[in-house]
């Protein structure tokens, strides 16, 4: 879909940013499409070339079977939700508007995407030799889900890499600091990015 967007918008590369699956995702398609991408930024996300441990699995089986209604969907929403963001940064209310946000989507899809994400196969650190754009790797300092060996080794695997983490954020660093945020990729391209 990128690539065909790409060729729709008649643009030969572009400064292309990925959060959390999406920045998972751009990972391989950099790799694919080198010649594509300007510069990338790869925001709260998992190291591809680390695969995830075998335990994880069982708990997306364990996630993936709680889905069904719009009752059951809740609840995995309020089991999981709040740990995307630091709990200093997100109110009750705004944690209920997240939730909101998510019931919206349909139960297959809600599978599908977890399902993927976590599908995902591993890729040969060699492989990102070819990564010869300028990365910038933006994690928040409190995320769960993207930890500190993921942003090492994405940045050991990448030879222009740079690394920016955000305080007291979790892993929705845009959302919940955006002015951090805005200044450290606005920042980062401003130096790196004609």
């Amino acid at each position: 879909d990128m690539l065909a967007f790409l060729d729709a918008m008649k643009l030969d590369s572009a400064v292309i940013v990925g959060h959390s699956m999406g920045a998972n995702i751009l990972q391989g398609f950099v790799l694919k499409n080198p010649k594509r991408v300007k510069a990338m930024i790869l925001a709260d996300a998992s190291a591809r070339l680390i695969a995830p441990p075998d335990p994880i699995a069982n708990r997306v089986a364990e996630r993936l079977a709680l889905y069904g209604d719009a009752a059951a969907n809740r609840k995995v929403f309020e089991i999981g939700m709040p740990r995307y963001f630091d709990k200093e940064n997100i109110k009750p209310d705004e944690v209920e508007d997240w939730m909101q946000v998510g019931l919206k989507a349909d139960t297959n899809a809600l599978k599908d995407m977890l399902s993927a994400n976590y599908s995902l196969k591993p890729i040969p650190a060699a492989e990102f030799s070819i990564v010869k754009m300028p990365v910038l790797i933006v994690n928040g300092v409190h995320d769960a889900f993207s930890n500190p060996d993921h942003v090492k080794a994405m940045a050991d695997a990448m030879p222009h890499a740079a690394i920016t983490l955000i305080n007291a954020t979790g892993h929705t660093p845009m959302w919940e600091k955006p002015d951090a945020w805005s200044e450290a990729a606005y920042g980062w391209l401003d130096k790196n990015v004609e």
